[in-house]
């Protein structure tokens, strides 16, 4: 009997093993991220990444597409992407992710709210490392935004101002110093 449950203490630990290498999550292929992707939305005036399920760049743009959940609101977590746009398609070459939105990402003239939009989306498809720059499309044509990571969390710095007219020439004229003083003692201030 000792020799039987052995034997079946054995094949337990064998199945658990096995049960264990099915459900173990695999390595990622080339064109697959893992299994949580870092959707990016607004908290305040800050860009921060959320934690969603999913392992395709699609699914991501998707995700940020959806917005941020009922708890992630409550946690003051928001986005600039108007509601209801449409993915068109994401495209992925050479490190350059096309995305493509409907019309309806445009939205709005505020430049500080378009600003954020793309970059909600540049950094969450440069989240992805095989991603190293972004094309946006809305509407099937390209849109003039930063492309990659450092521009969008490092804008280009404004030009310098011109350089200020420098001040006229002071023009020479004799002044009788004596006559200033006297008139400044006159006055009260000497």
């Amino acid at each position: 009997m000792a020799v039987n449950s052995r034997v079946a203490r054995s094949i337990l630990v064998l199945v658990l093993a096995a049960a264990a290498l099915v459900a173990a999550p695999t390595a990622p292929s080339a064109g697959e991220s893992v299994t949580t992707l870092k959707v990016y939305f607004l908290q305040g005036e800050q860009v921060r990444p959320v934690a969603r399920p999913g392992r395709t760049l699609s699914e991501a743009i998707g995700a940020l597409l959806a917005g941020p959940s009922l708890a992630e609101r409550g946690r003051r977590i928001a986005t600039e992407v108007p509601a209801d746009v449409p993915l068109r398609g994401v495209e992925l070459r050479n490190g350059v992710a096309t995305v493509d939105l409907g019309a309806e990402f445009e939205a709005g003239s505020d430049p500080a709210s378009r600003s954020a939009r793309v970059a909600q989306v540049v950094l969450t498809a440069t989240a992805f490392p095989s991603v190293r720059e972004v094309r946006l499309l809305v509407g099937g044509r390209e849109m003039p935004a930063p492309a990659t990571r450092a521009e969008v969390l490092a804008p280009p710095a404004p030009p310098p101002p011109a350089p200020a007219e420098p001040p006229p020439p002071v023009l020479a004229r004799a002044i009788d110093v004596r006559a200033l003083q006297q008139r400044l003692a006159d006055l009260g201030y000497l």
